[in-house]
């Protein structure tokens, strides 16, 4: 994922505070043609021996059961509040780039 640096944030308690108070997830991983196949639920944080462990299910009809047992590998989105910024906004400032800007803290493991 592109992160600019001014965005980026290395301290594990802001994000799992933001884990715990958006707990409605994007969970993403490979199909069986290797496709992208993207599953919205709500996860829950817990901490286990030192590190994290995300605990959700997905319905037994969803297909993503059988996708992540075929390829266990997963990248899991959480976004935060998200605010639209019009160029309008920048009016005054000199460093405007006069695009509107979308502002959404996430943490993605």
């Amino acid at each position: 994922m592109y992160l600019p640096p001014q965005f980026r944030c290395d301290d594990p308690a802001i994000a799992a505070e933001l884990m715990r108070a958006h707990p409605f997830a994007s969970l993403i991983s490979a199909d069986h043609d290797g496709l992208p196949f993207v599953t919205h639920l709500a996860l829950h944080l817990q901490e286990h021996e030192g590190g994290w462990v995300l605990l959700g299910h997905v319905a037994k009809g969803n297909p993503h059961g059988r996708h992540l047992q075929a390829r266990p590998w997963a990248v899991v989105t959480f976004l935060g509040p998200h605010a639209y910024l019009a160029p309008a906004v920048y009016l005054d400032r000199k460093d405007r780039l006069g695009l509107p800007r979308e502002q959404s803290p996430d943490a993605t493991m």
